[in-house]
């Protein structure tokens, strides 16, 4: 980020960088120091997909959201959960 800051600040008379207040110490540091960040690439392993079994569709696109919306709708209320019994794999 520091090294992307020092480009612009070549190319424009002002910039800003809007960031968490907890990276900024980092940010600034780097920036500060102007020493040159040479950027790697990170290991990223091959995409890999599967197939779904047709078997656990039912639960994937009914069951699941059926269940969620039990407990999203039982939450939104904020009843007592006390009571409350959703059975269903979790």
């Amino acid at each position: 980020m520091a090294a992307r800051l020092r480009e612009l600040e070549q190319r424009h008379e002002s910039i800003l960088l809007v960031c968490s207040a907890l990276e900024w110490p980092w940010i600034r540091e780097a920036y500060t120091e102007q020493a040159s960040a040479v950027a790697e690439d990170d290991d990223v392993e091959p995409t890999e997909t599967f197939t779904v079994d047709p078997r656990t569709l039912i639960f994937l696109l009914g069951e699941l959201p059926f269940i969620t919306g039990l407990y999203e709708r039982a939450r939104a209320e904020l009843g007592d959960d006390e009571n409350l019994s959703i059975d269903g794999v979790t």
